[in-house]
């Protein structure tokens, strides 16, 4: 009687955290998920993901930020916009998407001068699905 006891206790603890696993999953991946794009990439049509810069997203960004311009402005407003902005390592990202569990992610790179000045700026699209 005690052997099974002690199996029933494991099975119903084993069964519990499986479920906090996956609800702790499902939390993770919804974290820090916005629902739709930000301003700064409003209407552009994505299309593919890639390992290469996006035309028009890298033209949205230089167009608004040129070259020559201040980090701490694109950091900013990047920032105020809701990426995740690594200064130091010339980083923002945002993950975004309605569609659990399929995210699309946002990344900004830029290289700054010596003067703290953008001195290229890219962006690129990507998708991942769980």
């Amino acid at each position: 009687m005690a052997r099974f006891q002690a199996l029933k206790f494991w099975v119903f603890a084993g069964g519990a955290l499986a479920i906090l696993l996956v609800l702790a999953s499902v939390w993770l991946v919804r974290a820090g998920r916005h629902e739709e794009l930000p301003p700064v990439a409003a209407g552009i049509a994505f299309g593919a993901a890639s390992s290469h810069p996006n035309p028009e997203f890298t033209q949205r960004l230089r167009t608004r930020f040129p070259v020559g311009s201040n980090v701490a402005a694109l950091s900013d407003e990047l920032g105020h916009e809701g990426f995740t902005v690594d200064a130091a390592h010339g980083k923002a990202n945002i993950k975004s998407g309605k569609g659990w569990p399929c995210l699309e992610i946002l990344e900004v790179d830029w290289k700054s001068d010596a003067r703290n000045r953008i001195a290229s700026l890219d962006g690129y699209y990507y998708s991942a699905c769980l």
